[in-house]
């Protein structure tokens, strides 16, 4: 009799996939106060990677941080937003201009939030759970120990400490009194990007078997190779799972010439880029009767454009949920 499986389908639905895999995968759970959640800490570990990696994104540009005290009782920080000074006016907030004046400022608001996991679940997830990019995982590698017995253990433990020495953030999964097929399934629902198994035929054989998450299958390899191996196998599916969402995003992406045609893309689930000559305001305006909405205005390059009008933009559409 084959086994149930541990998440839904995606195909089949996709809501509840993404609801199972948040749990099953100890990313986080509800809170005690409806709309608020606990993030979990396998979940909360991978945000703080990815708030550095934003953090250091954003000083590479030259900006510095600064705290305030949050005395609004709401916070805007959700995701990105031109306030122009609507805000500034309300709550007085002005800066001494190179004249020497007193100015309200103008403000936009951009937060790095937790939908960034939300995203990352979605875009790399599939029917087995996470696939974690392995320069944001927390855990890159995972050195499981199929048996109790002592020189398994040992010999675990030893390739632990060598891999950590390499720089790989590795973690020792001796957890024997925890059969060893449920300890598999938990780290693949995670997503860590390796798995290192070894048990005593694996010991015999002066081999250990290696799970990569991202492109799937195992083999057997030596473990003295490993401290070597791993940083190379790493960047490989670093790169494959970059290649994989590019090819997904770039095949349900429409170029578009026309508002119809615009509308008909995003209503079927996908993207259209369309240029904003050609869709402007009025053309926004219409969109929006549709729940469809410009999700990003670019340069023809792709970059970030250097005013609204510019020519040669491009607006991408699809629909707001």
């Amino acid at each position: 009799m084959a086994k149930a499986p541990v998440l839904t389908s995606r195909a089949d639905d996709f809501p509840r996939w993404y609801q199972d895999l948040i749990t099953k995968a100890e990313l986080a759970d509800n809170g005690p106060v409806r709309g608020t959640m606990v993030i979990r800490p396998y979940g909360y570990g991978l945000w703080e990677r990815m708030q550095a990696e934003m953090d250091a994104r954003i000083k590479e540009t030259g900006t510095q941080n600064a705290y305030f005290p949050l005395l609004i009782p709401e916070s805007y920080l959700a995701t990105s937003h031109e306030l122009g000074q609507n805000f500034a006016k309300a709550f007085n907030t002005r800066y001494l201009s190179k004249d020497g004046r007193q100015e309200l400022v103008w403000q936009t608001s951009w937060g790095s939030t937790t939908r960034m996991i939300g995203a990352l679940v979605m875009m790399h997830g599939d029917d087995h759970g996470l696939r974690v990019p392995p320069r944001l995982a927390q855990i890159q590698a995972v050195v499981l120990a199929i048996k109790g017995e002592e020189a398994v253990l040992a010999k675990v433990r030893e390739l632990g400490d060598r891999l950590k020495a390499s720089g790989v953030r590795v973690h020792v999964d001796d957890r024997t009194d925890t059969p060893f097929g449920r300890r598999a399934v938990d780290w693949e629902l995670k997503g860590v990007p390796v798995r290192i198994e070894i048990g005593p035929r694996d010991l015999e054989n002066g081999t250990a078997m290696l799970a990569r998450r991202i492109p799937g299958g195992k083999e057997p390899v030596a473990p003295a190779d490993l401290a070597e191996l791993l940083p190379k196998i790493l960047e490989e599916d670093q790169e494959l799972l970059l290649r994989q969402s590019r090819e997904r995003r770039e095949s349900r992406t429409a170029e578009v010439s026309t508002l119809a045609e615009a509308v008909e893309a995003a209503t079927a689930g996908g993207w259209a880029r369309i240029p904003w000559a050609v869709l402007g305001e009025e053309g926004e305006a219409r969109l929006a009767e549709h729940a469809v909405t410009v999700r990003c205005l670019v340069a023809e390059d792709g970059s970030v454009p250097d005013a609204d009008d510019a020519p040669g933009n491009v607006a991408v559409v699809a629909r707001a949920y």
